[in-house]
């Protein structure tokens, strides 16, 4: 059996020294996206959206995405790890800080798990999902909106948010609430992706495998081919449409009252070829590449 492609990059990585791979990879980057940036920018018109029968002939060109495992093991250790990643930066950037915030906490297991290191652990989620450990935990769990949040002005140390900001039907109204609800000198945490025009930016690819569906073709040639194939619909309801520009746009908006404590933009150029194929689709939605190849976004604000 021929090695799969993640076998072989983490064979290379295991042979060089950290920051020559690290240099090889970011030139292996500009090379794959060089060409469909010039295509990209060189383009003067074309058509917007692609015909339904290329959307067939493209599926057949890319594989299925490997099987996703949801145990509830895999849950909890997921869990795990992000109530451990919001302690360390407790311990580390805002010590004495003693009650939390999630945002969009899922089946609350995550919110119990920082309530078990010994914070004062709050998590929110419309669909109020909670685990019965997680109901268990002693962490407060509530079924609510994070657009409006129920809590007073200044109530929590540090508010964090993992896979969630980029569902938000209204990201902005979110990200004021989070700041509302934050005292002065606590510390907001977002971790977010695949955005909306990122390469898997629907999140729909267990059935429409092709990079870029929601910027190469329309919604109703979308669904209709989910539909023939009998596949889950489409929730266009669970994605926002916000690119990178729009929430750098954000974050600039409130540079008077927070300060970047760490930022990250994490690129996906696994679509390039796409972007270099048919440039026009893509300049009719944004005029910015990084909309395009920036799919998530890592930060910590802190709130002056």
């Amino acid at each position: 059996m021929l090695p799969t492609k993640q076998t072989i990059k983490r064979n290379i990585k295991g042979a060089l020294p950290p920051d020559l791979y690290r240099r090889a990879n970011l030139a292996r980057k500009w090379i794959q996206i060089g060409p469909a940036a010039a295509a990209f920018y060189a383009s003067r018109g074309g058509p917007a959206y692609l015909p339904a029968r290329e959307l067939e002939r493209l599926q057949e060109v890319y594989r299925p995405p490997e099987r996703s495992d949801y145990s509830a093991t895999t849950r909890r250790d997921i869990a795990g790890e992000r109530a451990q990643r919001v302690v360390s930066l407790v311990n580390r950037s805002n010590p004495g800080a003693s009650s939390i915030l999630e945002l969009g906490c899922g089946d609350g297991r995550t919110a119990g798990s920082i309530q078990a290191a010994g914070f004062e652990a709050t998590g929110i989620d419309l669909r109020g999902a909670f685990t019965p450990d997680a109901l268990g935990s002693g962490a407060r769990l509530l079924a609510t909106d994070a657009h409006a949040l129920p809590f007073e002005d200044a109530a929590f140390d540090l508010v964090f948010s993992i896979s969630s900001f980029e569902h938000f039907s209204q990201p902005e109204r979110v990200f004021t609430e989070a700041l509302r609800v934050l005292r002065p000198g606590g510390l907001l945490l977002l971790s977010f992706g695949p955005l909306y025009l990122a390469p898997l930016g629907l999140h729909a690819y267990r059935t429409v495998r092709v990079p870029y569906c929601q910027v190469l073709f329309e919604r109703p040639v979308l669904d209709d081919f989910v539909a023939r194939l009998k596949g889950r619909p489409i929730e266009w309801d669970g994605v926002n449409g916000w690119s990178v520009t729009d929430f750098r746009r954000l974050f600039d908006a409130h540079r008077d009252v927070i300060r970047k404590e760490a930022y990250e933009e994490r690129r996906d150029i696994s679509g390039a070829g796409l972007i270099r194929r048919y440039p026009s689709c893509f300049r009719d939605k944004s005029n910015d590449l990084d909309d395009f190849v920036v799919a998530s976004i890592d930060a910590v604000f802190r709130k002056l």
